[in-house]
């Protein structure tokens, strides 16, 4: 009985957090600051994507949802962990809100900044940030602040510590006069994969650009993990159905303009044999299974995003 309610706590402790994280970036996805696109034409990505230090697991910012359904036995790592086979595994970009913005225009590629002190000292080479006037936008590769007065941001076409950029000035044309927002870009992907606490149960994992270039594992006993989409097929700005991602492909629908809410549903699994009863389709083998499941909307889906 004491081994039953300890796995049973540890089960709903695991799910209550792991939906919690899920649900923080998946509400927050696509989120681009005032300009509130991801049009090319308007938001303009200055990284090199064949150049030193590009990632695309990371340095992709150019859609607001992607997955992979059903994960296939032996695929890639990611962030240097192969996700567990049959599992979903999806990304989110937002740009992450600061309160730093530009005090100056830019000068020699030299931009004058204002803002808390604290965030201004973790504005480092090699950081991915989104400079926007609300008009137009720059995603670029901070340069080497280090040789430049504080506080001010550095565009160059080489970055030492991060993506290179496409050349030493801004695609946009923008001199980003005082007022101009920063914010910093974030993609996160989240998988499942063996525990390395707890062999024998899987556990979830999240791959972030601000975390550097190996997953972090999250939480465990999350046996598997599987995602359905809701979409609007007739451009109504209203969801019509659920799909998951491969129907989402299959169908033509794109997961960056569609999506209106993601249906997260996890299995939990105990650690041990409980003597539980088998959960259809998984093993019977004595461990407890349940099942979670939460609807999270995307904020900023049929707020015009792209229009």
């Amino acid at each position: 009985t004491l081994r039953l309610a300890k796995n049973f706590t540890d089960m709903q402790t695991s799910a209550k957090f792991a939906l919690e994280v899920l649900s923080q970036d998946i509400r927050m996805a696509g989120y681009m600051g005032c300009i509130n696109t991801l049009d090319s034409s308007k938001v303009f990505n200055n990284l090199r994507v064949n150049g030193p230090g590009y990632d695309a697991s990371l340095h992709a910012f150019n859609t607001r949802i992607s997955a992979v359904d059903n994960y296939p036995e032996n695929g890639a790592t990611i962030g240097g962990i192969i996700p567990a086979a049959g599992t979903d595994v999806f990304s989110t970009t937002v740009a992450e809100v600061t309160n730093v913005v530009v005090s100056g225009p830019a000068v020699a590629g030299v931009i004058q900044i204002t803002g808390p002190v604290s965030q201004l000292s973790n504005i480092k080479e090699g950081l991915t940030v989104m400079l926007t006037d609300c008009a137009v936008a720059d995603i670029f590769s901070v340069g080497n602040n280090a040789s430049i007065a504080q506080p001010a941001l550095h565009h160059a076409a080489s970055v030492a510590n991060g993506p290179d950029n496409l050349a030493d000035d801004l695609a946009s044309g923008s001199s980003y006069t005082s007022g101009a927002q920063l914010l910093v870009m974030n993609s996160s992907t989240y998988f499942l994969a063996e525990s390395t606490l707890y062999p024998g149960v899987n556990s979830l994992y999240r791959l972030s650009s601000l975390e550097g270039a190996a997953a972090q594992e999250l939480v465990p006993y999350i046996e598997d993990m599987q995602l359905l989409y809701s979409i609007d097929t007739n451009n109504d700005k209203q969801p019509d159905i659920y799909k998951t991602a491969a129907q989402v492909a299959a169908d033509g629908n794109d997961m960056s303009r569609d999506v209106y809410a993601v249906n997260v549903q996890l299995v939990l699994t105990s650690r041990v044999n409980v003597g539980a009863h088998q959960l259809d389709g998984y093993a019977d083998d004595g461990r407890m299974r349940k099942r979670y499941s939460r609807l999270i909307q995307v904020r900023n889906a049929g707020l015009g995003l792209d229009e």
